[in-house]
């Protein structure tokens, strides 16, 4: 059976669980936490609903740290805050390959990669192209 592309790198070795990348990920879930309270009040439950439709990470397959993006921010378009149509499964686990901050907002919070669902399906469909695939979220993202 093949490998979905979390287990792939892991068993490759591309995933290093170094300080660095442990302090990228409690940062994130941090950052995650914090905006909880400028969220919509029905935003917990459009969550779940979303994780219960969508339970793993559009573009490794990982079920552990799941986040549910945003592809247009919701400060950007608050309007599309509980939009399902706006939301994609990304993970962000210490062991995992960071899906949302690399393929969700091209390695810096503060952007965010448009067409991270193409970037997602296509490291489903080759697991072997996780650093083409990053590199193309960093150039493709916005502000």
């Amino acid at each position: 059976m093949d490998l979905l592309p979390h287990q792939f790198h892991r068993a490759m070795g591309t995933v290093s669980v170094d300080q660095s990348h442990i302090a990228r990920v409690r940062a994130a879930q941090k950052r995650e936490k914090a905006k909880a309270t400028k969220r919509s009040p029905k935003w917990p439950a459009a969550r779940r609903k979303h994780l219960k439709a969508q339970p793993a990470c559009g573009a490794c397959g990982s079920r552990q740290g799941l986040q549910v993006h945003h592809v247009v921010p919701f400060h950007v378009d608050p309007k599309r805050e509980l939009d399902p149509t706006n939301l994609v499964t990304l993970c962000e686990a210490v062991g995992g390959l960071e899906c949302h901050e690399f393929f969700g907002h091209g390695a810096d919070f503060k952007c965010h990669v448009p067409d991270v669902r193409e970037i997602a399906a296509a490291l489903m469909a080759d697991r072997t192209k996780l650093e083409v695939l990053r590199h193309r979220a960093k150039t493709t993202r916005k502000t």
